[in-house]
Protein backbone atom coordinates (compact mmCIF):
# COMPACT_ATOMS: atom_id res chain seq x y z
CA UNK A 1 0.00 0.00 0.00
CA UNK A 2 1.28 3.29 -0.91
CA UNK A 3 1.36 6.07 1.10
CA UNK A 4 1.21 9.70 0.19
CA UNK A 5 3.09 11.98 2.42
CA UNK A 6 3.57 15.55 1.35
CA UNK A 7 2.91 14.74 -2.33
CA UNK A 8 1.18 16.81 -4.49
CA UNK A 9 -1.54 15.97 -6.13
CA UNK A 10 -1.27 17.59 -8.90
CA UNK A 11 0.81 20.87 -10.00
CA UNK A 12 0.97 24.01 -12.23
CA UNK A 13 4.29 25.53 -14.17
CA UNK A 14 3.96 29.17 -13.81
CA UNK A 15 6.45 31.48 -16.02
CA UNK A 16 6.94 34.96 -15.13
CA UNK A 17 6.91 37.42 -18.14
CA UNK A 18 6.91 40.65 -19.18
CA UNK A 19 3.74 40.20 -21.30
CA UNK A 20 1.46 37.04 -22.81
CA UNK A 21 4.17 34.49 -23.47
CA UNK A 22 3.77 32.98 -27.38
CA UNK A 23 6.29 30.32 -27.49
CA UNK A 24 7.95 27.96 -25.63
CA UNK A 25 11.52 29.42 -25.97
CA UNK A 26 9.93 32.24 -24.44
CA UNK A 27 9.25 30.02 -21.07
CA UNK A 28 12.33 28.33 -21.59
CA UNK A 29 14.79 31.49 -20.64
CA UNK A 30 18.37 30.30 -18.45
CA UNK A 31 17.41 30.89 -15.11
CA UNK A 32 19.92 33.96 -14.84
CA UNK A 33 17.68 35.67 -17.53
CA UNK A 34 14.45 34.86 -15.81
CA UNK A 35 12.26 37.85 -14.60
CA UNK A 36 11.65 38.77 -11.54
CA UNK A 37 7.83 38.03 -10.48
CA UNK A 38 7.61 41.65 -8.68
CA UNK A 39 8.47 42.79 -12.52
CA UNK A 40 6.28 40.64 -14.41
CA UNK A 41 3.27 41.71 -16.18
CA UNK A 42 2.03 38.49 -17.26
CA UNK A 43 1.56 34.81 -15.10
CA UNK A 44 2.02 31.98 -17.74
CA UNK A 45 0.31 28.67 -16.98
CA UNK A 46 2.09 26.06 -19.18
CA UNK A 47 1.87 22.67 -17.81
CA UNK A 48 -0.87 20.95 -15.34
CA UNK A 49 0.50 17.74 -14.01
CA UNK A 50 -2.18 15.46 -11.99
CA UNK A 51 0.16 12.94 -10.45
CA UNK A 52 -2.00 9.85 -9.31
CA UNK A 53 -3.76 8.26 -12.13
CA UNK A 54 -6.75 7.50 -9.51
CA UNK A 55 -7.84 11.19 -9.72
CA UNK A 56 -8.59 10.86 -13.42
CA UNK A 57 -11.92 13.24 -13.67
CA UNK A 58 -11.59 14.94 -9.96
CA UNK A 59 -11.65 18.62 -10.52
CA UNK A 60 -8.59 19.59 -9.01
CA UNK A 61 -6.63 20.89 -11.94
CA UNK A 62 -9.80 23.54 -12.71
CA UNK A 63 -9.43 24.70 -8.90
CA UNK A 64 -6.20 25.00 -9.14
CA UNK A 65 -5.90 27.11 -11.86
CA UNK A 66 -8.24 29.72 -10.00
CA UNK A 67 -6.48 29.28 -6.52
CA UNK A 68 -2.82 29.68 -8.24
CA UNK A 69 -4.73 32.98 -10.07
CA UNK A 70 -5.58 34.05 -7.00
CA UNK A 71 -2.49 33.97 -4.93
CA UNK A 72 0.18 35.36 -7.47
CA UNK A 73 -2.73 38.87 -8.04
CA UNK A 74 -2.03 38.79 -3.85
CA UNK A 75 1.46 38.32 -4.15
CA UNK A 76 2.48 40.03 -6.97
CA UNK A 77 0.55 43.31 -7.86
CA UNK A 78 2.21 44.00 -10.83
CA UNK A 79 0.92 41.06 -12.30
CA UNK A 80 -2.34 42.20 -14.72
CA UNK A 81 -2.48 39.41 -17.44
CA UNK A 82 -3.04 35.31 -16.72
CA UNK A 83 -2.31 33.10 -19.50
CA UNK A 84 -1.93 30.13 -20.49
CA UNK A 85 0.30 28.83 -23.70
CA UNK A 86 -1.37 25.55 -24.34
CA UNK A 87 -0.78 22.43 -26.46
CA UNK A 88 -3.81 21.91 -29.19
CA UNK A 89 -3.67 18.03 -28.93
CA UNK A 90 -6.00 16.88 -31.44
CA UNK A 91 -5.11 19.68 -34.57
CA UNK A 92 -3.23 17.50 -36.84
CA UNK A 93 -5.57 14.46 -36.58
CA UNK A 94 -8.29 16.45 -37.34
CA UNK A 95 -6.38 18.31 -40.02
CA UNK A 96 -5.67 15.21 -41.83
CA UNK A 97 -9.22 13.95 -41.67
CA UNK A 98 -10.93 16.85 -42.36
CA UNK A 99 -8.40 17.35 -45.99
CA UNK A 100 -9.72 14.12 -47.13
CA UNK A 101 -13.12 13.09 -48.87
CA UNK A 102 -14.59 10.40 -46.81
CA UNK A 103 -17.90 9.63 -48.77
CA UNK A 104 -19.60 11.76 -51.58
CA UNK A 105 -21.79 13.17 -48.79
CA UNK A 106 -19.55 14.12 -46.41
CA UNK A 107 -16.95 16.59 -48.62
CA UNK A 108 -14.16 17.65 -47.49
CA UNK A 109 -13.15 21.13 -45.31
CA UNK A 110 -11.48 22.34 -49.04
CA UNK A 111 -14.73 21.82 -50.70
CA UNK A 112 -17.24 23.06 -47.31
CA UNK A 113 -15.05 26.60 -47.33
CA UNK A 114 -14.36 28.78 -49.70
CA UNK A 115 -11.41 30.68 -48.49
CA UNK A 116 -9.59 27.28 -48.02
CA UNK A 117 -10.71 26.09 -51.40
CA UNK A 118 -9.02 29.66 -52.56
CA UNK A 119 -5.93 29.37 -50.53
CA UNK A 120 -5.35 25.80 -50.85
CA UNK A 121 -3.33 25.73 -54.54
CA UNK A 122 -1.38 28.69 -54.13
CA UNK A 123 0.44 27.96 -50.84
CA UNK A 124 0.76 24.41 -51.06
CA UNK A 125 2.58 24.94 -54.17
CA UNK A 126 5.36 26.93 -53.38
CA UNK A 127 5.91 24.21 -50.20
CA UNK A 128 5.60 21.28 -52.52
CA UNK A 129 8.34 23.04 -54.77
CA UNK A 130 10.31 24.22 -51.96
CA UNK A 131 10.04 20.56 -50.16
CA UNK A 132 10.54 18.28 -53.71
CA UNK A 133 6.76 17.15 -53.20
CA UNK A 134 5.27 16.20 -56.92
CA UNK A 135 3.33 18.77 -58.13
CA UNK A 136 0.88 15.85 -59.27
CA UNK A 137 -0.10 15.10 -55.74
CA UNK A 138 -3.58 16.99 -54.65
CA UNK A 139 -2.86 20.29 -52.44
CA UNK A 140 -4.91 18.37 -49.47
CA UNK A 141 -2.33 15.62 -49.86
CA UNK A 142 0.45 17.40 -50.49
CA UNK A 143 -0.24 19.83 -47.34
CA UNK A 144 -0.20 16.43 -44.53
CA UNK A 145 2.85 15.03 -46.13
CA UNK A 146 5.01 18.20 -45.95
CA UNK A 147 3.58 18.81 -42.32
CA UNK A 148 4.88 14.74 -41.42
CA UNK A 149 7.14 13.52 -43.91
CA UNK A 150 9.85 16.67 -43.96
CA UNK A 151 12.06 19.11 -42.08
CA UNK A 152 9.66 22.20 -43.07
CA UNK A 153 10.25 24.31 -40.34
CA UNK A 154 14.15 24.48 -41.71
CA UNK A 155 12.87 26.17 -44.44
CA UNK A 156 12.13 30.09 -44.54
CA UNK A 157 9.80 29.95 -47.49
CA UNK A 158 7.75 26.82 -46.59
CA UNK A 159 7.11 28.45 -42.88
CA UNK A 160 6.03 31.94 -44.50
CA UNK A 161 3.92 29.97 -46.85
CA UNK A 162 1.89 27.75 -44.51
CA UNK A 163 1.55 30.13 -41.75
CA UNK A 164 -1.58 32.16 -42.83
CA UNK A 165 -2.97 29.06 -44.07
CA UNK A 166 -2.15 27.12 -40.79
CA UNK A 167 -3.58 30.05 -38.42
CA UNK A 168 -7.18 29.55 -40.61
CA UNK A 169 -7.40 26.45 -40.06
CA UNK A 170 -6.36 26.04 -36.14
CA UNK A 171 -8.73 28.85 -35.66
CA UNK A 172 -11.89 26.85 -37.16
CA UNK A 173 -10.61 23.83 -35.38
CA UNK A 174 -10.29 25.28 -31.89
CA UNK A 175 -13.67 27.61 -32.29
CA UNK A 176 -15.90 25.60 -34.50
CA UNK A 177 -15.33 21.92 -34.29
CA UNK A 178 -17.32 20.12 -31.99
CA UNK A 179 -16.81 16.91 -29.65
CA UNK A 180 -19.80 15.30 -31.38
CA UNK A 181 -22.97 16.70 -33.51
CA UNK A 182 -25.09 19.32 -31.46
CA UNK A 183 -22.08 19.46 -28.45
CA UNK A 184 -21.51 22.28 -26.25
CA UNK A 185 -17.99 20.89 -25.99
CA UNK A 186 -15.11 22.04 -27.85
CA UNK A 187 -13.42 18.67 -29.94
CA UNK A 188 -9.89 19.74 -28.40
CA UNK A 189 -9.90 18.47 -25.42
CA UNK A 190 -7.46 21.23 -23.84
CA UNK A 191 -9.26 24.31 -25.23
CA UNK A 192 -12.45 22.50 -24.07
CA UNK A 193 -10.81 22.30 -20.18
CA UNK A 194 -9.88 25.88 -20.52
CA UNK A 195 -13.08 26.98 -21.87
CA UNK A 196 -15.37 25.27 -19.54
CA UNK A 197 -13.00 26.84 -16.97
CA UNK A 198 -13.91 30.10 -17.58
CA UNK A 199 -10.81 31.64 -19.85
CA UNK A 200 -11.21 32.39 -23.89
CA UNK A 201 -8.85 32.33 -26.86
CA UNK A 202 -6.53 35.20 -26.87
CA UNK A 203 -3.98 33.99 -28.94
CA UNK A 204 -3.17 31.29 -31.40
CA UNK A 205 0.88 31.00 -31.61
CA UNK A 206 2.67 29.40 -35.40
CA UNK A 207 6.18 27.71 -34.64
CA UNK A 208 5.63 28.34 -30.94
CA UNK A 209 7.37 24.69 -30.13
CA UNK A 210 9.62 23.14 -32.28
CA UNK A 211 9.75 19.87 -30.16
CA UNK A 212 8.92 16.49 -32.38
CA UNK A 213 5.91 15.80 -29.77
CA UNK A 214 4.26 19.32 -30.60
CA UNK A 215 5.05 19.11 -34.45
CA UNK A 216 3.22 15.48 -34.67
CA UNK A 217 0.12 17.02 -32.47
CA UNK A 218 -0.08 20.49 -34.06
CA UNK A 219 2.08 21.33 -36.23
CA UNK A 220 4.02 23.75 -34.04
CA UNK A 221 1.14 25.63 -33.36
CA UNK A 222 -0.22 26.66 -29.33
CA UNK A 223 -2.37 28.67 -27.81
CA UNK A 224 -3.13 31.28 -25.47
CA UNK A 225 -6.17 31.16 -22.99
CA UNK A 226 -6.74 33.80 -21.02
CA UNK A 227 -8.44 33.84 -17.47
CA UNK A 228 -9.87 37.16 -16.25
CA UNK A 229 -8.43 38.77 -13.44
CA UNK A 230 -9.10 37.06 -9.90
CA UNK A 231 -10.51 40.86 -9.34
CA UNK A 232 -12.87 39.75 -11.80
CA UNK A 233 -14.18 36.52 -11.26
CA UNK A 234 -17.28 36.56 -12.14
CA UNK A 235 -16.88 37.50 -16.39
CA UNK A 236 -14.76 33.82 -15.92
CA UNK A 237 -17.80 32.35 -14.18
CA UNK A 238 -20.30 34.00 -16.58
CA UNK A 239 -18.38 32.94 -20.09
CA UNK A 240 -18.20 29.54 -18.30
CA UNK A 241 -21.73 28.70 -17.87
CA UNK A 242 -22.41 30.34 -21.63
CA UNK A 243 -20.08 27.74 -23.17
CA UNK A 244 -21.39 25.26 -20.94
CA UNK A 245 -24.91 26.08 -21.70
CA UNK A 246 -24.65 26.96 -25.40
CA UNK A 247 -21.07 26.42 -26.56
CA UNK A 248 -20.65 30.17 -27.54
CA UNK A 249 -16.38 30.32 -27.33
CA UNK A 250 -15.34 33.82 -26.91
CA UNK A 251 -12.13 35.06 -28.68
CA UNK A 252 -9.89 38.14 -29.09
CA UNK A 253 -10.56 39.98 -32.60
CA UNK A 254 -6.98 38.73 -33.61
CA UNK A 255 -8.50 35.31 -33.65
CA UNK A 256 -12.12 36.04 -34.35
CA UNK A 257 -10.49 37.79 -37.82
CA UNK A 258 -8.93 34.27 -38.86
CA UNK A 259 -12.72 32.76 -38.93
CA UNK A 260 -13.71 35.53 -41.72
CA UNK A 261 -14.34 33.82 -45.02
CA UNK A 262 -11.43 35.94 -46.71
CA UNK A 263 -8.14 36.59 -47.26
Amino acid sequence: MRILVQEPLVYINVAFEPRIATSMKEIYLDEAQRLDPEEAKAAIFYSIVTTQPGLKGVDLPHQLIKWTSRYLHQQYKGLTEFSTLSPIPGFMPWLRLSLSSPSPSSPSLAERKAWLKAMLPAKVEVVAKELGISSSVPPQEALVEALENHRWFENERVVGALQPLMLRLCAHYVITERAVNGSTQALDRVANFHLGNGAYVHGLNWMADLAPLRLSESASLMANYKYPSPADATTGAADAALYHREGIIKASPDVEALLRDRW
